[in-house]
């Protein structure tokens, strides 16, 4: 009898076992699931055969690390190196970032850092921001913010095209998620290669290669000033934007004083129109802030004369309106 009652038992316990499993599984919540596979990484095949966006040109899809179309003389290469890899659109997904060559006829060979997004192993062109002609780019890298850093070399700017770079430089692009834009100033090159709005010049532009334009037709002499300039977002793309001075001489004794707001569109310079701060006056300090130019100069009293030295301080500020640098109230 006792032999029975431990058989029953045993066999109750065992045949309750499952459904005690049961239970603590739905009372635990508990769930069988995979692991989450991560996503296929960006090949070199794929990219090879990837489609690019290049600025001004359009669209492209390379075969082979290449696009050629004879007829438009637009020819785009993929080059080896450099390339990195890393999350540049904030999806945690390593994204790849390459380097392009662009020739569209003549002796320029353009080079571009693009950024492709990595749609779970298909490549997706986002953007191509411009680094420069002919120049040696060095490396690629990618912050933890996605900010993307080009190091190269270039030239000095009194030196021809065919000689060797060898002057280090760098250039920062940010993406977004709408658009590729500049994430650092303007460099001193990109300054002096802009052409300004300038009434002093047969064509209404000048050209500041040198540091000076002169219009030898009228005498007049212009020269773009290193010091004192300023660096801040003007037109709220998150670009740094600049302000540069010029001061233009007549041969009649005049000597203006002007600004230029130079926006900063993927490392071109975009000057605006140039703005007379005065004649014969002494700049002391100039400043981009919350989006407003201020500028510090010494003028002179009202009715001394412009021979006399400028000894009274004054403050003006700017704010872009409409493509213009229109001056605020103080």
């Amino acid at each position: 009898m006792l032999i029975f009652k431990t058989h029953f038992l045993n066999l109750a316990a065992r045949r309750a076992l499952p459904i005690f499993g049961l239970a603590l599984m739905l009372a635990l919540g508990h769930r069988q699931t995979r692991a989450a596979e991560p996503p296929a990484a960006l090949t070199p095949t794929a990219l090879a055969n990837a489609e690019y966006l290049i600025p001004d040109l359009g669209t492209f899809r390379l075969t082979n690390s290449a696009f050629d179309d004879d007829e438009r003389h637009i020819h785009i290469s993929l080059i080896d190196q450099p390339r990195t890899t890393g999350d540049v659109n904030g999806d945690d997904v390593a994204d790849a970032v390459v380097h392009l060559a662009v020739n569209t006829g003549g002796s320029g060979v353009f080079s571009y850092v693009s950024l492709v997004a990595n749609d779970n192993g298909a490549p997706k062109a986002l953007a191509s921001g411009p680094i420069g002609d002919r120049v040696n780019v060095r490396s690629f890298s990618i912050a933890k913010d996605g900010t993307v850093l080009a190091r190269f070399l270039e030239r000095r700017i009194d030196e021809p095209m065919i000689a060797r770079p060898t002057v280090a430089a760098a250039r920062s692009f940010r993406w977004t998620g709408t658009q590729l834009i500049a994430s650092s100033a303007l460099a001193a090159t990109d300054i002096l290669y802009a052409q300004y709005p300038f009434d002093g010049a047969t064509d209404g532009k000048a050209f500041f290669g040198t540091g000076s334009f002169v219009n030898e037709s009228t005498g007049l002499v212009a020269r773009l000033l290193k010091q004192p300039r300023a660096t801040g977002d003007l037109n709220g793309d998150g670009s740094p934007d600049s302000v540069v001075v010029v001061e233009s001489t007549s041969e009649s004794g005049e000597k203006l004083t002007m600004m230029y707001a130079l926006l900063n569109q993927q490392y071109t310079a975009a000057p605006l129109a140039a703005v007379i701060i005065g004649d014969r006056i002494k700049l002391t300090k100039l400043s981009i802030t919350n989006g407003r130019v201020v500028v510090d100069f010494l003028d002179h009293k009202t009715g001394q004369s412009l021979a006399a030295r400028p000894t009274t301080q004054r403050s003006a500020m700017w704010t872009l309106q409409n493509g213009r640098l229109i001056q605020a109230a103080p």
